[in-house]
C-alpha cells in the first residue's frame, strides 16, 4: 500500500506509523526504513496509521487501476470498520469513477442490498444520506480550489449534468454553485 500511494501521490508520503498483529521478527530497522516512520509489533491488528490532514487531502488524479487496488482492499472483511465507514470509504473511491448505487456496493462488501440497507439503518443512516454528504464535502472542495469547471466538478461527483449538480448543490446548501464562497 505504501509503495502504491507513494507512486500514485507523493514519493515521500509516510504514514505516522504502522501496526504490525504478529511479533517482531529481526528485520525491525529494515521496516522503518522502508516506512519511514515507527513501526510496532504485537498490536490488534495490521494497519497504517495516517495524519488526519493527510488523509482529508483530496487526490482526484485518477489511476484506475490503484483506485481498483483501493476497492479491494477496503471491499476485503474488515469487522473492525462498521457498515457505514466500509461505504463512506468505497464511496469515496469510486465517485464519479464506477456505480455507486446501492446494490454495486453491497455487491462489493459481499452481501445483499437489503442486509446493507438494514446495516446502514441500524447504524443511525443510509446509503443515500453517505452519498449525499461526501458529495457536498467533495463539492464544497473543489469549488473552494477554484481550478475546475461546473462541468469537471459534476463529472467528478458522478452527475450526469452540470445543471443536476447545480440543482442538487443549490437544494443543499441554498446557493448557487457558480457563487464561490469565501476562503477561510
Amino acid at each position: 500500500m505504501c509503495s502504491q500511494l507513494r507512486t500514485a501521490f507523493d514519493a515521500n508520503w509516510r504514514p505516522v506509523e504502522v501496526h504490525f498483529e504478529h511479533a517482531a521478527s529481526g528485520q525491525d530497522a529494515a521496516l522503518q526504513r522502508f516506512f519511514g516512520t515507527r513501526v510496532r509489533f504485537g498490536q490488534m491488528r495490521n494497519c497504517l496509521i495516517v495524519d488526519q490532514r493527510e488523509a482529508d487531502r483530496q487526490h482526484r488524479t485518477e489511476d484506475r487501476e490503484f483506485i481498483n487496488i483501493l476497492n479491494q482492499h477496503m471491499a476485503s472483511d474488515n469487522n473492525d470498520l462498521s457498515a457505514t465507514e466500509r461505504v463512506r470509504a468505497l464511496v469515496s473511491v469510486r465517485l464519479g469513477l464506477a456505480p455507486v448505487e446501492l446494490e454495486h456496493l453491497a455487491a462489493e462488501l459481499g452481501m445483499t442490498a437489503r442486509t446493507l440497507q438494514l446495516r446502514l439503518s441500524a447504524e443511525g443512516t443510509s446509503h443515500r444520506d453517505i452519498v449525499r454528504s461526501y458529495r457536498e464535502q467533495m463539492a464544497m472542495a473543489y469549488l473552494a480550489q477554484g481550478s475546475l469547471s461546473l462541468e469537471e466538478v459534476s463529472a467528478a461527483l458522478g452527475y450526469a449534468e452540470a445543471t443536476v449538480f447545480s440543482r442538487a448543490f443549490k437544494d443543499s446548501t441554498g446557493r448557487s454553485p457558480g457563487r464561490r464562497s469565501p476562503r477561510p
